[in-house]
């Protein structure tokens, strides 16, 4: 393997990169005896590559960090709430069990209501019928 390609496969896989690195210095000592001159601009290179990769992950970390905390405070934001006097802030299917309850009480008290007022037009109706 030629050193174009052992850099072209430190560039594009940073998850390898210290053993790239190692393979890379291993090779310009071993197989490569050019000037000091040479080798110092490779080094020089080597170091701005590995500065670039760890600037390159970190600033990705960063972003996905931001994208969640966003995603998380968008979800917050459109999320329906409502105040509620007794319970606070409720989310909205809580509010609609809340009213389903207090609707059927008090539709069971009408129908008690209009039994009681029934009774009594029952009892006129036998009375005079």
């Amino acid at each position: 393997m030629n050193f174009s390609m052992q850099l072209l496969k430190f560039v594009i896989r940073p998850f390898v990169l210290k053993q790239s690195m190692r393979r890379m210095s291993d090779y310009i000592d071993t197989h490569n005896p050019t000037s000091s001159h040479y080798k110092q601009a490779l080094e020089k290179l080597r170091k701005s590559a590995e500065m670039t990769v760890t600037l390159a992950s970190e600033l990705q970390r960063q972003f996905d960090t931001t994208q969640a905390a966003t995603a998380a405070r968008l979800a917050r934001r459109n999320a329906s709430r409502r105040h509620a006097r007794i319970t606070g802030v409720i989310s909205p299917s809580q509010f609609k069990e809340i009213k389903r309850k207090q609707y059927k009480l008090s539709e069971e008290a009408d129908q008690k209501r209009q039994r009681q007022r029934w009774k009594k037009v029952l009892v006129e109706i036998r009375k005079y019928g």
